[in-house]
């Protein structure tokens, strides 16, 4: 159910802006909580947040359009422009640009 919630979450950040957006593959055998903070603020004038579970081996395409933050349990941080291709491997991001 999680897993379907977080391609439904990317793939309507996709639709609603239409362009291609990050994607992001967890290479991991663990699966892990991830909190995405949009660049572009929502109507009360906050970052919209996310947070999503991305299970063992999973791909979420279209995320961060407009450039987010995107924090691997709390512990590891990473800035998109919303056009990388990012991996999760042993805990840690890794960019493939």
């Amino acid at each position: 159910m999680r897993t379907g919630l977080a391609i439904l979450a990317g793939a309507l950040l996709f639709a609603a802006n239409g362009a291609q957006g990050a994607s992001l593959t967890n290479r991991d055998a663990s699966e892990y909580r991830l909190r995405i903070v949009d660049l572009v603020v929502d109507d009360s004038g906050e970052p919209a947040t996310q947070d999503i579970v991305i299970s063992a081996n999973e791909n979420l395409d279209g995320i961060c359009l407009d450039g987010c933050t995107v924090a691997l349990d709390d512990s590891n941080q990473l800035d998109l422009d919303g056009d990388e291709t990012v991996y999760i491997e042993n805990g840690s991001f890794v960019i493939d640009r």
